[in-house]
């Protein structure tokens, strides 16, 4: 008679809330911290803290036979994850990462690349770039904590640091593969882009460097040192200054997308198949803003008709006006706490030292702050926020 199971599990939301740890006994957050897309998982187990780990090492008595064990669905072939080991807390579907099928705009796009899961240090982060909590297991003052057996590093706080103010998307890339528009070549594009044609951000505009004839950027694009040199031909057309106290401009900007043919990936969760589907147009009405952080949702909302549980995590979030203006109030009071901010990487970045503004950047607080997403992960039983005792 089986009378306990020894197993290694990628770490949930609910791990430690359940007593009979079916769940796991650590919660983690799986989209921020317990990176578990790896090839392995070593740990000290007598003298490595578990919650540096994306896995947990979990020995559990089964009390109640064999019932609970590897729950999956037979139609699907799945089992649980993310929130929950059980059919009754975790999912069986979930998008840790959005691979880019087309170039990349964001510098967030980047964690597709798994930037904070390979680098050979822990404690593993699964979204680094963009991100700015603190993780629990380091030091909130410093970036980077040493002892005696190895560093851990703050891979959000360091790929911010190097990555936005010193890089940018351009937009001008070769759209040549498999879902690239007519096979163009850089070249192609930059022709383009010289004859009049907006690229993927209109507002990104040509610009001819002093003494430089405007159609020598077909040329540019296409040297060794692009990605060097091609600053020089562009200009922004409408740059948002991130230390304005206006709360009417945050809410302008946070409020610019209302795109009416918006799509999304629908799953067939039975034929194992997806389709692109229209999503239903935001609320122009009521000021209605769509957010992802997809470039393509794989859910609806819940707002529109999307089941909970896996909107939280697949879908987009539709926020009216009134949520916007809250939202812009509470950014605008962390950029008077915390300003005025010198760089992009220091506004997205929390503070190294202690208290609440080494927690977590200045937009993640006014988010947390504003109660956004409070009602929808209540909703949808996601368990991200972890007690302290957890």
């Amino acid at each position: 008679k089986p009378f306990a199971i020894i197993s290694a599990q990628a770490k949930t939301t609910s791990g430690g809330l359940n007593p009979d740890g079916e769940d796991g006994k650590l919660a983690t957050k799986p989209w921020s911290f317990g990176h578990a897309v790896a090839g392995a998982s070593t740990q000290k187990i007598v003298s490595d803290h578990p919650a540096n780990a994306s896995h947990e090492i979990s020995l559990l008595r089964l009390d109640n036979g064999t019932n609970n064990l590897l729950q999956f669905d037979p139609k699907t072939g799945r089992g649980n994850f993310i929130t929950g080991q059980t059919g009754n807390t975790g999912l069986k579907f979930g998008v840790l990462y959005d691979v880019p099928l087309a170039p990349l705009q964001s510098l967030s796009q980047l964690n597709a690349a798994n930037p904070g899961g390979s680098s050979g240090y822990a404690p593993r982060f699964a979204q680094p770039i963009g991100n700015s909590w603190a993780h629990p297991m380091l030091n909130s003052s410093e970036a980077i904590t040493a002892l005696p057996e190895g560093k851990l590093l703050d891979h959000s706080f360091l790929l911010n640091t190097a990555l936005y103010d010193h890089f940018y998307f351009s937009g001008l890339a070769d759209q040549t593969g498999s879902f690239g528009t007519a096979n163009r070549t850089v070249k192609q594009v930059a022709e383009e882009f010289l004859a009049g044609k907006p690229l993927a951000d209109p507002r990104l505009k040509l610009y001819a460097p002093d003494g430089k004839p405007r159609n020598g950027i077909s040329d540019r694009v296409a040297a060794s040192d692009a990605y060097a040199t091609i600053a020089a031909w562009q200009t922004i057309d409408g740059p948002f200054n991130i230390n304005s106290t206006s709360v009417a401009a945050w809410k302008a900007m946070l409020g610019s997308i209302h795109d009416g043919k918006a799509l999304y990936n629908q799953l067939n969760k039975t034929a194992k198949s997806s389709a692109l589907t229209a999503l239903p147009p935001a609320d122009g009405d009521k000021n209605e803003s769509r957010i992802s952080r997809f470039r393509l949702p794989v859910e609806l909302s819940e707002k529109d008709g999307g089941d909970p549980a896996e909107s939280y995590w697949l879908g987009a979030r539709e926020y009216k006006d009134e949520e916007l203006e809250r939202l812009a109030e509470e950014i605008v009071k962390q950029v008077r706490e915390r300003g005025p901010f010198l760089s992009m990487g220091e506004f997205v970045n929390r503070r190294l030292g202690t208290g609440e503004t080494a927690q977590r950047g200045a937009l993640q607080q006014a988010i947390d702050n504003a109660g956004l997403n409070r009602e929808l992960a209540d909703d949808s039983n996601a368990g991200y926020e972890i007690p302290a005792d957890k």
